[in-house]
């Protein structure tokens, strides 16, 4: 188990409910959930540009599992995700989780 997964791993069942009962398009091959997993690499790894994400993706360690995704793919996802998902999964984690 990398540090990656350590960091998700509160998170992960949330976002593997979401990703089972979110509307999905008969092409789609790019998930949600891989694209929540990006976003969080994103901001751990401190890219800065969506360029720095992509060179990122491509170098970045196989024991990740992030797939080397494309630039307009990852653009797309912006527009294509509804961000409110997103929130539920925020939500949903601030709920379970003992802030006292």
């Amino acid at each position: 188990m990398t540090v990656f997964d350590t960091l998700l791993a509160p998170v992960m069942p949330i976002l593997r409910q979401l990703e089972a009962e979110r509307f999905k398009h008969h092409n789609e091959t790019f998930l949600w959930i891989d694209f929540v997993r990006i976003l969080v690499f994103y901001f751990t790894k401190r890219c800065g540009s969506r360029n720095a994400l992509i060179v990122a993706l491509e170098n970045a360690d196989p024991a990740l599992s992030l797939p080397a995704v494309p630039a307009m793919t990852l653009t797309d996802a912006f527009r294509r995700f509804p961000s409110a998902l997103l929130r539920k999964a925020l939500q949903s984690l601030l709920a379970a989780i003992d802030l006292r």
